[in-house]
């Protein structure tokens, strides 16, 4: 393949002082040029490839930091959903990032959240894709 390796990583952290148990963080691995997934990764109104989250704007307005909209969850991946308000945070197309934050619950009590989705390219050992002694280019997903 032409295409050169990249990985998607994701983090979710609570917003509050304290520490949560409750933080997350995903890293996936893609086969893609960064700057198609990143593409994709904007492209908010189809994430046909997320089974779990779908970001809802008014008018397919494109993501940018303070615009508010609709956060669909599907806890299972099975298409059954839930709403909730976010924001979004930082929108970089040079540092290849999307973030967004959202709250549940009187100030939050419930869940308070700060997303992030960035894109890195890494040149190494997970990159080995090409012709032998070669290294293909990754984006992580952080």
């Amino acid at each position: 393949s032409n295409h050169k390796l990249y990985i998607l990583e994701t983090h979710c952290q609570r917003r509050k002082q304290t520490m949560s148990r409750y933080n997350i963080s995903h890293e996936t691995i893609i086969n893609a040029p960064i700057t198609k997934v990143w593409k994709e990764l904007i492209a908010i109104d189809d994430w046909s490839w997320n089974r779990w989250t779908k970001l809802k704007v008014e008018s397919s307005t494109p993501p940018k930091e303070g615009i508010r909209g609709k956060l669909l969850a599907s806890y299972d991946g099975n298409d059954v959903w839930k709403e909730f308000d976010f924001t979004f945070g930082k929108v970089s197309e040079s540092d290849y990032l999307l973030a967004w934050m959202g709250s549940v619950g009187p100030g939050g009590c419930l869940f308070s959240g700060y997303h992030t989705m960035r894109l890195e390219e890494v040149i190494g050992e997970e990159g080995k894709e090409g012709k032998e002694g070669e290294t293909s280019n990754t984006t992580r997903l952080i």
